[in-house]
């Protein structure tokens, strides 16, 4: 793909949607930043990227250590100022079986990764973005963003956070020429094929290519599949007894097994 950005960073690269996006985005003259947790698969994303072209750096680290993620961002900003920030490092929830509790904890846990690490992914950078008037900042929610999962409040909470302020920041920052997306990608789980990588397949670059086009393009929403979103979306607007059942109807199959 050919990017009108030539300086990007990413978060939670090395699987995943995060790996099929660092591909996707990987170029001639193309500037990376990829930060993951996994050492070795983020080497192999890195490693594909630069045969594509793109010059990459990596940081090993988790998005929950905001000192080492401000130090990284900084210094790669200083040398190639980003034109892309994409807040994509989270973790899946799990649906817990019928008639039992989500564990305790696990709320928390998640906000702390999935919010507050989209936090700390973007405030070091966004006010050099302001000061040089350009640039764009993608987060990532997902389709339990635009309407709660049943049996998944954690995630679905963590995940309506992410919405909420990038909803709120993208109205903030209009006219800056600093420009906001909130992505929603539905549910697409990886295949493990060792302990050191994760196959991205064609699922993972069939959603990657549509949200960096629509970045590209500079959208605002980007919900993929975007058919799934009207569903979720609608839902939204009917009683709640009938939208719970609908959407309980339509995750199945959709989600995660429960954990035992």
């Amino acid at each position: 793909m050919r990017t009108a950005y030539r300086s990007i960073a990413l978060t939670g690269a090395s699987s995943g949607l995060g790996r099929a996006l660092a591909i996707e985005f990987a170029g001639p003259d193309v500037n990376l930043l990829l930060i993951g947790r996994n050492s070795q698969r983020l080497l192999a994303v890195a490693e594909e990227c630069r045969l594509k072209g793109a010059l990459v750096r990596i940081r090993v680290l988790d998005v929950r250590d905001r000192t080492a993620l401000e130090e990284a961002l900084w210094s790669f900003d200083q040398d190639t100022p980003i034109e892309l920030l994409v807040a994509n490092a989270g973790v899946s929830g799990w649906p817990t079986p019928a008639g039992q509790l989500e564990p305790e904890g696990e709320t928390r846990r998640l906000m702390d990764i999935n919010y507050l690490g989209m936090l700390n992914t973007i405030e070091p950078v966004l006010p050099r973005m302001v000061r040089r008037g350009r640039g764009r900042v993608a987060v990532i929610s997902a389709l339990a963003g635009l309407r709660a999962v049943p049996r998944m409040p954690g995630y679905s909470a963590s995940k309506y956070a992410v919405r909420g302020y990038g909803v709120a920041l993208r109205g903030m920052l209009a006219g800056t020429g600093v420009g906001v997306s909130v992505v929603y990608p539905g549910f697409v789980a990886p295949q493990e094929v060792s302990d050191t990588e994760t196959e991205v397949g064609p699922a993972f670059e069939r959603v990657a290519r549509v949200i960096s086009h629509h970045l590209v393009a500079g959208r605002s929403s980007i919900a993929v599949p975007f058919f799934t979103a009207a569903i979720l979306a609608v839902t939204g607007l009917l009683p709640a007894a009938l939208s719970d059942r609908i959407v309980t109807w339509f995750a199945k199959g959709r989600l995660p097994t429960p954990r035992p």
